[in-house]
């Protein structure tokens, strides 16, 4: 199977200027699938900030009684800057769930939040709005792109 085929490609949460703060991406509906990478794309933390990630999960839509997924948390320091952090859930108990980042002491930048659905029930998939193109190439020949 082809990467497009099988995943679902989400971006959840714009970028968060250098900064302190809590970040919530929007939820991803599991419905159909029963794994999901949140991608957390980490620009600069200043020397003495933190930057911590963790998953929530809900069995409605709007996320109202949201919860922590136990052992989701994960922290990151200064020399982790320009990094990616990726946090997979492997079927959820509850149909929705979201990533929380969590910018403290100092300042960091966040660049955006990206979900990637898979082991979908149905193939090929549907791109989701938020992906402006996708194509696959199969034994591409060299010349003009």
């Amino acid at each position: 199977m082809n990467l497009l085929s099988d995943c679902r490609f989400q971006k959840v949460s714009n970028g968060a200027a250098d900064g302190q703060g809590t970040t919530t991406s929007d939820e991803v509906d599991m419905a159909g699938f029963d794994s999901v990478a949140f991608i957390v794309s980490i620009g600069a933390i200043t020397a003495t900030g933190t930057v911590t990630v963790h998953a929530e999960q809900d069995v409605i839509t709007g996320m109202g009684g949201a919860a922590d997924l136990a052992g989701s948390a994960q922290a990151y320091t200064a020399a982790d800057s320009n990094k990616l952090l990726i946090l997979e859930i492997n079927r959820p108990l509850e149909r929705f769930v979201r990533c929380i980042c969590v910018r403290a002491v100092a300042n960091a930048v966040l660049n955006g939040i990206y979900a990637v659905k898979r082991q979908s029930k149905n193939r090929p998939v549907t791109q989701c709005p938020t992906v402006v193109a996708s194509k696959i190439l199969l034994s591409p020949a060299e010349g003009t792109p």
